[in-house]
């Protein structure tokens, strides 16, 4: 088993009856696996405090003959953020400074979009690496406000887009420990 994941992210496999430190990685859902069946289906919900993207790779064996095995990686991402719809009533794309600008450690991000359609807003580092997807989404019309912790993050300027279908803006904010 493989894995790149951030700190303050634990994963785990055991054979057999398992159990999960449910403080670590709260399981919102149900695990189903049948390594056997073609079509069969892993799934694992949770959520977590702590912001980040991963991979985990997971190995599953043929107990017959070892040297076959399925490999899967998974593609993790977690944030903390919240969205909260402000107001349905908007005439234009805008996409506001955040607030408090400098913060500590965390802000919010208001932006609006005057009809329904797809909507990505990511927070950037200076170099252009992608640390937080806050909204990736289709949404109704409206103004909304993002919650956005940088608790994992570095002092420093970093920026953060907006992109729909119809309208792209990037402002930077200025996160200080």
């Amino acid at each position: 088993m493989a894995r790149t994941l951030p700190t303050g992210w634990a994963a785990d496999m055991c054979y057999g009856l398992c159990y999960v430190n449910t403080e670590i990685i709260p399981i919102n859902g149900t695990v189903d696996i049948d390594a056997g069946v073609a079509d069969s289906t892993f799934e694992v919900t949770w959520t977590t405090a702590v912001a980040g993207v991963g991979t985990q790779t997971v190995r599953l064996y043929n107990n017959d003959n070892p040297s076959q095995y399925r490999e899967v990686t998974f593609y993790l991402r977690a944030t903390t953020t919240g969205i909260t719809p402000i107001s349905s009533t908007v005439k234009s794309f805008e996409l506001k400074q955040n607030y408090p600008n400098p913060f500590n450690p965390a802000t919010n991000i208001n932006f609006s979009i005057p009809k329904s359609q797809n909507v990505s807003l990511k927070v950037y580092d200076m170099m252009g690496r992608e640390v937080a997807e806050l909204v990736n989404q289709f949404m109704q019309a409206g103004e909304y406000r993002a919650d956005f912790s940088g608790a994992n993050l570095s002092s420093g300027v970093y920026y953060y887009a907006l992109k729909t279908d119809e309208f792209t803006s990037t402002k930077s904010m200025m996160l200080v420990k």
